[in-house]
């Protein structure tokens, strides 16, 4: 049953940008001299992006892309909400891909003999940022706040504390 409300939650999605994309008056005069259909046309754009990215500017750039601009959005939204939960949800997230992008920097001659490597980072990213499984929160509850908290390396004075005199 799960399988099929995902399959809908897709289908739904899929018909709500079919239909922005088929109320754009540019998109519908662009389509009209070409003589396509609008959705045709946004999804063959939208590929040949995705594709040119990958041929010209490698696959390293098109994955950080993918782990970049959506968790933006989301963030910018995020602070605009009354809501405090998406705030957090975002910066564990942030915090995660910054740890991440800090050890791939000193381990990227390693990792990029691995095949696949790029296919893996960006099912990772995806993980990450997922609000069904929310995997940046996993990480930071069951690894940095343990280190942490062992650690002790907050609690102890705060940025703005450091070079203040008691």
């Amino acid at each position: 049953m799960a399988e099929g409300s995902f399959v809908d939650k897709i289908k739904t999605q899929f018909t709500k940008i079919s239909d922005l994309v088929k109320e754009n008056e540019t998109v519908k005069k662009v389509a009209g001299q070409v003589g396509v259909d609008p959705v045709a046309l946004v999804g063959g754009g939208t590929v040949f992006v995705v594709l040119f990215t990958y041929f010209i500017f490698g696959v390293g750039l098109l994955c950080n892309l993918i782990g970049f601009f959506y968790p933006v959005y989301a963030s910018l939204k995020a602070i605009e909400s009354e809501e405090k939960d998406d705030d957090t949800r975002w910066l564990i997230y942030w915090v995660i891909y910054a740890m991440f992008t800090i050890v791939e920097t000193f381990t990227d001659t390693i990792l990029y003999w691995i095949p696949f490597y790029f296919a893996f980072k960006v099912g990772f990213l995806v993980w990450l940022m997922l609000p069904s499984h929310n995997g940046a929160e996993l990480i930071y509850k069951k690894v940095l706040k343990p280190f942490v908290a062992k650690n002790a390396v907050f609690g102890q004075s705060s940025p703005e504390s450091v070079g203040k005199m008691d």
